[in-house]
């Protein structure tokens, strides 16, 4: 009801995303990360989200590599790359974009800032792993969401 009530409410949609997403419903998580950007363009956690999701996400259908690349390097750039989680979102983007090089010194980048929070080591060893594929010349895929129920196109 509080949608329908006032669509602007960002923070709602983002949690209706995240819901969509985890229940995977991801069509329908990638409209909502859309819709709570419009909304409020400075939830860079969403951005992040959806920059990860439209470049990283093992279905096809779901991906698209060039609007998660803008949307990663953007996020970098008003953050002043300084958010490891970004710089990584934004190293997978590269990488599946074809830019290795960048996706390694982006990478790169992304690990020396996670090493400075110790609250960060399991996303630095995460990076780590990743790292080689990216220094093959190779694109990254999520894993992890291969164990979600495939719903596209299903309304929850």
């Amino acid at each position: 009801a509080t949608l329908v009530a006032d669509p602007r409410r960002a923070g709602t949609r983002y949690r209706l995303a995240n819901t969509f997403f985890a229940d995977g419903y991801v069509p329908q998580a990638i409209e909502q990360y859309k819709q709570t950007l419009r909304a409020n363009p400075r939830l860079f956690e969403a951005a992040n989200r959806l920059a990860r999701i439209l470049t990283t996400h093992p279905d096809e259908t779901v991906r698209s590599d060039q609007e998660g690349l803008i949307l990663a390097s953007r996020l970098c750039a008003v953050t002043r790359r300084q958010n490891p989680r970004f710089l990584d979102t934004l190293a997978g983007a590269q990488a599946n974009a074809g830019q290795h090089e960048k996706a390694v010194k982006t990478a790169e980048m992304a690990l020396r800032l996670y090493r400075k929070d110790e609250r960060l080591t399991e996303e630095a060893a995460a990076l780590e792993a990743r790292l080689p594929l990216f220094r093959a010349g190779k694109a990254y895929r999520e894993d992890a969401w291969d164990k979600e129920p495939s719903r596209r196109g299903s309304t929850p």
